[in-house]
């Protein structure tokens, strides 16, 4: 049943040494018994081995090498089956899990209960909830996550963010009117696919802010659904989506536990009538637009057939603005590292993070960036044309009112004393590239030069404007808003 090869295959693999037993019958190995210890995480890592092959096999072609660790490496995913096999585990395609399709004939003529359009972090977790006891059909503009390196491997972090084209990206790039570049998933998983990857909770203050607003104790959402990482003022250890291997899990791994009976995934789809939906941010407000639900002179104006006068849709839209001190003086090629936080001040308001951040294909920079939680400035989202794949104009009004413009000079003085201070010199042996800047005019006119986005941008669709307490949009039967959109504030 195998070779006893297998033997340093087992080693490389579960980096076992006499954590297993081997049952050797005439020079070929018959069975495998695992420590209770190691068994377990040896057969995780086995899965998660084959799930890797039968990405890279995908991306690149079925004879490429595989790392199995840092002792060695095989070609192709033939010897991790007779692993399995030994070890009494199964293997599937991990693509086989999620019933995806790019062909609309498909599902042309069929019924569902639900159709979800748009298959980001609220899409694939809602579509695979429903699938419970419904019928689903969850839509997709982009493609799968699978298969490509540059989404799920760490050690590629913030590449898909370089390589952008206009329509078939997994980040579709856009500038906001204020000239602030930003970005936005177009693949199943949405920005969970592209995002830096780190998590962390919201002060308590917030979560008991909104529980009480929103009644969410009474309906069965709780805080730390068995998972608890405090948000401490000063100090922070961060989660993230990026296992121990280094591979990146989005929303869309959570399709795994949908019902394969009750539910269809539809890739590289745009909608024209949309039933239930939820997708990320930016991209439902600007839907619901297309749809004809909003400011009945903008859509006619795009010769856009209205059909609810909501005069909030693209309203209250915020984003967090950020602002990053460079602590390495040249480009340098190392590997990116993700995003973490790393410390919180100022009541919660500033939350300041460092990583290893690409700027092309062969270099990165080493920011210590910041962001101001709960801006107050806010702008609006408008559609720039009828046409569902190309970008709304946006505009946030970044540092707009006078609080967030003084409480980024506050960030900056900041950020100056971290880049400055002997920890970081220690660490990194090179000088800030900025000079101290010595006064609050000085630094509140770098904010406005240099201020940037932290990917938090929400607003468009929020509660008690378009959309009530169940989040169904006012004035439309069988419609729903499921995402960001809807948030007032973002902690």
């Amino acid at each position: 049943m195998g070779s006893p090869r297998l033997l340093s295959l087992f080693l490389r693999v579960c980096s076992l040494s006499s954590s297993f037993f081997l049952q050797v019958n005439r020079g070929f190995i018959a069975s495998v018994r695992l420590s209770s210890d190691w068994s377990q995480w040896c057969k995780a890592r086995i899965i998660w081995q084959w799930e890797r092959q039968q990405q890279l096999e995908e991306a690149f072609g079925r004879n490429v090498a595989l790392a199995a660790g840092p002792s060695g490496s095989w070609r192709g995913g033939w010897e991790l089956l007779e692993i399995a096999e030994a070890a009494g585990i199964g293997l599937r395609n991990p693509r086989e899990l999620l019933f995806v399709t790019s062909d609309v004939k498909e599902v042309a003529g069929k019924s569902f209960d639900y159709i979800v359009v748009g298959g980001g972090t609220a899409g694939c977790p809602l579509a695979a909830t429903l699938s419970e006891k419904f019928s689903v059909l969850l839509i997709e503009r982009g493609g799968s996550p699978y298969g490509n390196p540059l989404v799920t491997d760490e050690r590629f972090y913030g590449y898909s963010l370089i390589q952008t084209d206009e329509f078939s990206s997994v980040a579709q790039d856009f500038t906001s009117t204020d000239g602030v570049r930003n970005s936005r998933g177009r693949v199943l998983g949405g920005s969970s696919a592209i995002n830096g990857g780190f998590y962390s909770r919201a002060s308590e203050d917030f979560i008991d802010k909104i529980v009480l607003e929103f009644g969410l104790l009474e309906a069965g959402f709780l805080p730390y659904n068995g998972y608890s990482l405090e948000h401490v003022e000063g100090t922070k250890i961060g989660g993230s989506i990026f296992d121990v291997w280094g591979i990146r899990h989005t929303s869309a791994d959570l399709l795994k536990a949908a019902n394969p009976e009750n539910i269809v995934v539809l890739l590289n789809t745009t909608v024209k009538i949309i039933v239930i939906k939820s997708n990320g941010n930016a991209s439902e407000t600007m839907v619901k637009g297309i749809s004809g639900v909003g400011d009945r002179k903008h859509l006619e104006n795009l010769d856009i057939q209205h059909v609810k006068n909501l005069k909030g849709v693209g309203k209250k839209m915020k984003d967090s603005p950020s602002i990053a001190v460079l602590v390495d003086s040249n480009p340098q090629r190392r590997q990116p590292d993700p995003p973490q936080v790393s410390g919180i001040a100022k009541d919660f308001k500033f939350i300041i993070e460092g990583g290893i951040i690409p700027t092309t294909f062969n270099a990165t920079r080493m920011p210590i960036a910041a962001k101001i939680a709960f801006p107050v400035s806010e702008g609006e989202l408008k559609l720039s044309s009828s046409d569902p794949r190309q970008n709304p104009a946006v505009k946030f009004n970044y540092l707009e009112d006078e609080k967030d413009l003084d409480a980024c000079a506050d960030m900056v003085h900041l950020l100056e004393r971290v880049a400055k201070s002997h920890s970081v010199a220690f660490y990194l042996g090179v000088k800030p590239q900025n000079n101290l800047m010595t006064s609050t005019d000085e630094r509140r006119k770098f904010c406005e030069e240099s201020v940037r986005t932290y990917f938090h941008y929400h607003g468009g669709c929020t509660v008690r404007s378009v959309v009530d307490n169940d989040y169904k949009v006012y004035g439309v039967k069988g419609l729903r808003v499921v995402d960001g959109s809807t948030f007032r504030e973002s902690p």
